[in-house]
């Protein structure tokens, strides 16, 4: 293979066994995660079939607090496990009952808050499903510690098995429950199950019992620490869902609804191809924050496999975004195609450089993710206030326009700390956006002649003509990327595997 063409990953023997558990972890966090969010998707469209928007709304609108408060619930404890270089029984018992105590507040808290933010959105109706949800807070607690004992041995495998077994097993009963009738309490009961469920795997698989070695001195450095982690989310969160705050106040739930199917395409997307990588990113870094060269190559790598991956995705999702809108969800959503076409951008980003934020935890800078974070939420918020008078186009828009006008930032940031460069980081990633590129082009072009056809055939055919182009591409622009991913691949073969 000549030079050029050759894959820069982890190739050191020493490496090999450290980069086949990265490898496997990916892949079964991934694939985890992939069935989670087929099955979530399926009770989301049945719901969707089932529900106006006006009633899909007041769910949106209630998962706005439940997400934030969830944050608040897991208050960054479990990163902080994960980064610490040791850890014991103690620092698990403290961190286990100082964050049921506070998602047990915070579930309280939001039962009575309920009344006053039912009558504020003028929905009624909110107020049982706020009450409903208040319960998931306490779920959250509940397996915190338990993940973070199995993320800190790098068993994704078994985290990926509770996690698809919860999915599951709640998938059904949602599902069940909008066959019989209960509309948006499917949902609801769905949601609810599936952490319980999860909940109490991680517990039994990571062998974490609750004990009484709470100690307040190991809290007082754990809190140090895990407040960055905990700010970083709680951004993160607030950068996700202020839109829909302000959507459901502003707008009301009818174009909150609207909304929504259109972001759950990219919440599926992005969870898939970029929350997935960070859950793996963020263990494999920390053990790497010792040797920025690893690390720097590990990084550099990561971020070639999900632009590889995730680009194409994105682009042939607005690309198809109509066709998609109206087999999945039906033709009563088909306003929410300009919303998600311009949203798929915000994703083609997100994919690729998800590993940002990981990477800097991971060597001991969130407290600078965390300003960094707050900057960006800030100028989120005034975006989103400004556009929202406008409609729900514009909200999606103000999304895409602040994520690239700080993405120089954070390559400039991401990219000081591990010795690299920008340009680096751009020249790594060139092939597979060029690629990405003429799958667009051509998809674009042979789009007229599938007129006249069905919705579910021009879906198809779309699809076996993006592929096809973006692989014959990636030959011709990227072949160096391509050889890294079959290098990853033949690590997972038995022959080069390394117990």
């Amino acid at each position: 293979m000549p030079a050029r063409d050759r894959p820069v990953a982890l190739e050191s023997r020493a490496d090999t066994g450290f980069k086949a558990r990265g490898v496997r972890g990916f892949l079964w966090t991934g694939g985890q995660t992939l069935v989670n969010q087929t099955l979530s998707l399926l009770g989301f469209v049945i719901l969707a079939r089932l529900l106006d928007p006006h009633d899909y709304g007041i769910a949106a609108t209630a998962n706005v607090f439940v997400i934030v408060l969830s944050t608040l619930a897991a208050a960054g404890y479990s990163q902080t496990l994960v980064q610490k270089s040791e850890v014991d029984q103690r620092d698990y018992d403290t961190t286990f009952w100082i964050g049921l105590g506070t998602s047990s507040v915070l579930a309280v808290s939001l039962c009575i808050a309920a009344w006053p933010l039912a009558d504020i959105y003028r929905q009624p109706q909110l107020r049982p499903v706020l009450q409903v949800l208040s319960v998931a807070l306490v779920f959250v607690a509940l397996g915190s510690v338990p993940q973070a004992i199995l993320q800190r041995d790098l068993g994704f495998k078994v985290l990926a098995r509770v996690s698809m077994f919860a999915n599951v097993a709640a998938t059904i009963v949602g599902i069940s429950f909008a066959f019989l009738g209960f509309g948006v309490w499917s949902l609801i009961v769905q949601t609810v199950l599936s952490l319980a469920l999860s909940s109490a795997g991680a517990t039994w698989r990571s062998g974490y019992r609750p004990g009484k070695q709470f100690d307040p001195t190991r809290f007082k450095g754990l809190f140090a620490s895990s407040r960055h982690f905990m700010g970083v989310s709680l951004l993160s969160a607030l950068n996700g869902r202020t839109d829909d705050f302000l959507i459901g106040a502003v707008l009301g739930p009818v174009a909150l609804g609207i909304y929504s199917v259109a972001y759950r395409i990219l919440t599926v997307l992005v969870e898939v191809f970029g929350t997935t990588i960070q859950r793996v990113a963020f263990p494999v870094f920390s053990r790497l924050q010792g040797d920025k060269q690893r690390l720097m190559t590990a990084y550099r790598s990561a971020v070639r496999m999900g632009a590889l991956v995730g680009m194409p995705v994105f682009i042939f999702c607005l690309i198809a975004a109509p066709e998609i809108v109206q087999v999945v969800f039906g033709p009563q959503w088909a306003k929410s195609v300009p919303v998600m076409r311009i949203l798929c951008l915000f994703g083609a980003q997100q994919v690729i450089f998800s590993y940002n934020g990981a990477l800097m935890q991971a060597v001991g800078r969130a407290r600078l993710v965390f300003r960094m974070g707050l900057a960006s939420t800030l100028l989120q918020v005034a975006a989103f206030a400004v556009a929202v008078p406008f409609g729900i186009k514009w909200v999606a828009a103000s999304f895409v326009i602040r994520a690239y006008l700080t993405m120089p930032i954070w390559l400039s940031t991401v990219a000081k700390s591990i010795g690299t460069t920008v340009w680096a980081t751009l020249r790594d990633i060139a092939g597979p956006i060029v690629s990405a590129a003429i799958m667009l082009c051509t998809t674009f072009l042979a789009e007229p002649s599938l007129d006249g056809l069905s919705a579910t055939i021009r879906l198809v055919l779309l699809g076996l003509i993006a592929a096809s182009s973006y692989l014959a591409a990636l030959l011709l622009c990227a072949r160096s990327v391509v050889f890294e991913a079959i290098s990853y691949a033949r690590v997972l073969a038995p022959s080069k595997s390394v117990a």
